[in-house]
Formats: structure tokens, sequence, C-alpha cells
């Protein structure tokens, strides 16, 4: 339950569809956006696992949140276009995507 009226966090979510990140979608709401540097600051990993790749968006931005921070982004079907950490790092020195089916049983 949220005191946010419907239409709002519709139009929020229409917005987080559309932001984008070095040109690929981010796929992150304003509140995701929030919060993350906050935990990488307090938190300080070395890694990070991403389950759900999409465009690979949101795997560069948490990579550039945290210097040698490695991401491993994990999806059925990761992007196949090379990724970049800050337009200048090739994918597999921070930002590794992972082909693999992930379930129960």
């Amino acid at each position: 339950m949220t005191d946010l009226p419907y239409d709002l966090l519709m139009r929020i979510q229409e917005g987080a569809m559309a932001y984008q990140y070095q040109g690929r979608p981010l796929l992150k709401n304003p509140f995701d956006l929030a919060i993350y540097p906050l935990l990488l600051d307090r938190l300080r990993p070395r890694s990070l696992i991403e389950i759900g790749s999409h465009r690979g968006g949101s795997a560069l931005w948490f990579a550039d949140q945290v210097a040698d921070l490695r991401v491993w982004s994990i999806d059925l079907e990761p992007p196949t276009d090379a990724l970049t950490v800050d337009a200048a790092q090739p994918v597999g020195t921070l930002v590794e995507t992972i082909r693999a089916a992930l379930g129960l049983g």
C-alpha cells in the first residue's frame, strides 16, 4: 500500500522505462536510483550479481558507481553487443554477462 496516487505511480513507471544510461535502458525507478548509491557507499561491495540483464544498462550503471566493482549480469538472453564501462573498458573487465536459466527444480 502507498500514499502515492495511482496516476503518479504510473507516470514514475513510464519515466523509469524511458530512462537510459549510456544509450541503454536502465529500467530503474527514481527510488532505486536514490537508494542504490547509499547502499553501495555503506556496503562497499567488490562484486555485484544482477539477475536480469535486459540490454545491460543497469549493469553498466552499477559498475560506474564504485571503482573496481565487478558486476556479473545473468539473463536467459544477455546483450550480445559490446558493453563498455565509462566508454573505455570493454565488457569482461568490470561487467560480465552470463547466459543462464535460474530456477527451482
